[in-house]
């Protein structure tokens, strides 16, 4: 029996919160947080021991119930994005898939953020009711939140670092793409370009996601390690960059593979930071990808991508995160997922668990702070 069935469990909320404004509400709710968080702290020890006696247990293919009864009430799945967004459609597809899955209804908050307000936005669910117990799992990029705390001043705005963050599980990869106009001078090819930008420093319009983004920061990176020059100009947002190297204002950018396909042919990939080049370009001799790398010099372990996944708050009982993460297996391992989820142009569908998605956070954090300095992007440096 599925549990707190309403007419209303199945809308979309939707709430736009700048991140000054979170930063304000989180600061007036500290005390109150605290206080939560001394009252909740109880046995660590029986609490810890519970949870490594649990196994996860399905009747007719639903998840059951923990002994403490979690969850008793509808879980809430936070996308800091649109609706139809890739974080959002993410979210969407999970929503159909646990349907059959889940024994509370599974509903979709559309928060909408800022570039870097994916953080504040996990601390903000902190304040909400059962905030601290796991109902409100945010979607995440991996990388891209874990670089977030060098772009933003996240620790003195709101107290928060990577350890207060666990990142429960990732189950897709999406490569980045360095773009080109589709009458580039130099061809298709990732080589060639290459050759051009040495040859004619200063003259290429790199048109960035924003400033800071993970694309940006990954562009940053490869153009700094190829010593390539080029003229900077940032646009809001993938589809706006994608846009103008369409219209002829710039001449290559970094964003993903859906850009590079609703672009239809208007613009080029050279290059995909996976180790292949996924379908429908794999054939093309010009794109490159990560197993190329050290033919121009470049570390073959960089961790540009976008791994996408969920997060919560590190306070959250063990036990609830452990239940929570064998929910999303679950709906990862169905057929549904894998269809759904496989139309995504340029998706690796890769399962990673709480471990090694906290592992990810963690390296990803350490290897692109020294990039993010040497390009100047590191918010002390503002």
């Amino acid at each position: 029996m599925r549990i707190g069935r309403s007419q209303e469990a199945s809308a979309v909320r939707v709430h736009r919160r700048s991140r000054s404004a979170m930063v304000g509400l989180l600061a007036a709710m500290g005390l109150l947080g605290a206080a939560c968080v001394e009252q909740e702290g109880g046995d660590g020890t029986a609490q810890a021991e519970d949870a490594t006696d649990w196994e996860p247990e399905f009747v007719d293919g639903e998840l059951q119930p923990l002994p403490d009864g979690f969850p008793e009430h509808e879980i809430t799945l936070v996308n800091v994005d649109v609706a139809g967004s890739r974080d959002g459609l993410y979210a969407r597809t999970l929503d159909k898939v646990l349907s059959d899955i889940s024994p509370v209804d599974i509903a979709i908050s559309d928060e909408p953020a800022v570039q870097g307000g994916t953080v504040y936005a996990l601390a903000d669910t902190e304040t909400r009711p059962d905030g601290m117990e796991g109902y409100y799992p945010v979607i995440t990029d991996i990388v891209g939140t874990a670089t977030d705390f060098h772009i933003e001043p996240i620790t003195n705005d709101i107290d928060s670092t990577l350890q207060d963050i666990n990142f429960l599980i990732a189950t897709e990869v999406h490569p980045f793409v360095v773009a080109q106009r589709a009458d580039a001078p130099w061809g298709a090819s990732f080589d060639e370009f290459v050759k051009y930008a040495e040859q004619n420093p200063g003259e290429l319009r790199y048109i960035s996601n924003g400033v800071g983004s993970g694309h940006d920061i990954a562009m940053e990176w490869l153009l700094n390690e190829l010593g390539i020059e080029v003229k900077k100009v940032p646009a809001e947002d993938r589809a706006a960059a994608t846009a103008a190297v369409v219209a002829g204002e710039g001449d290559i950018t970094m964003v993903a593979a859906e850009d590079v396909v609703m672009a239809d042919e208007r613009v080029t990939p050279i290059l995909f930071t996976s180790q292949e080049v996924p379908e429908p370009w794999s054939d093309d001799p010009g794109v490159a990808s990560a197993k190329d790398f050290g033919e121009y010099g470049l570390a073959d372990d960089a961790p540009w991508a976008t791994v996408l996944g969920f997060m919560l708050p590190a306070q959250v009982p063990d036990l609830h995160d452990r239940w929570m993460t064998a929910l999303f297996e679950a709906a990862f391992e169905t057929e549904q997922y894998d269809r759904l989820r496989m139309t995504v142009p340029g998706i690796s569908l890769e399962l990673r668990s709480t471990a090694e998605a906290n592992e990810i956070a963690k390296a990803s954090y350490d290897y692109s702070e020294p990039v993010v300095r040497d390009v100047g992007l590191h918010w002390e440096d503002q």
